[in-house]
């Protein structure tokens, strides 16, 4: 099991014993998805790669795909994939930087929302892997996207598609 980022980084500051991370269920792959390439950003070798210069911080890149959000719906989404960086800098805003989100639109409000890691990786590192887990309401959100990318910072990243593995979980 890979240890989460977010634990490891909370234990070497506070001094407190490392949790593991464990799926709160069973992941499965999610090989069949249709990825788009935006601006900075590409789909090659079984990896979506996002690269963003120095000077252009400002920017964003992502890979996205159609996801369907209906098996999950009145329960959540356990989602793990792994990732490598280079030269990642800190983003402008927090909620920026290495991402790994879900987008959809919220059936009762009509408002776009996003769920993501809360893992923000910066520097040079390999094959760090990334948890994401939320809860859904019964009715099932519209629109729905994964996305993988860099908002807010330079650098490169490069997201393992065959690590991606998606899974219900009880929120």
């Amino acid at each position: 099991m890979a240890m989460s980022f977010i634990f490891a980084v909370a234990s070497t500051l506070v001094g407190a014993a490392v949790d593991v991370y464990a799926p709160p269920a069973e992941l499965v792959p999610c090989t069949q998805l249709v990825w788009r390439a935006e601006r900075f950003a590409c789909v090659k070798d079984g990896a979506a790669v996002v690269s963003i210069p120095k000077g252009a911080e400002r920017a964003t890149g992502y890979v996205r795909a159609p996801i369907d959000l209906a098996p999950f719906a009145g329960k959540g989404v356990a989602a793990e994939i792994r990732v490598s960086g280079a030269n990642v800098t800190k983003p402008l805003h927090g909620y920026n930087g290495v991402k790994f989100q879900i987008s959809c639109v919220e059936p009762k409000t009509g408002n776009r929302i996003y769920r993501d890691v809360q893992e923000r990786p910066v520097g040079t590192f390999t094959n760090l892997t990334l948890h994401m887990d939320f809860a859904l309401g019964d009715a099932v959100p519209k629109d729905a996207q994964l996305r993988l990318g860099l908002a807010e910072s330079s650098g490169t990243v490069k997201f393992d598609l065959a690590s991606l593995r998606l899974g219900v979980s009880e929120g």
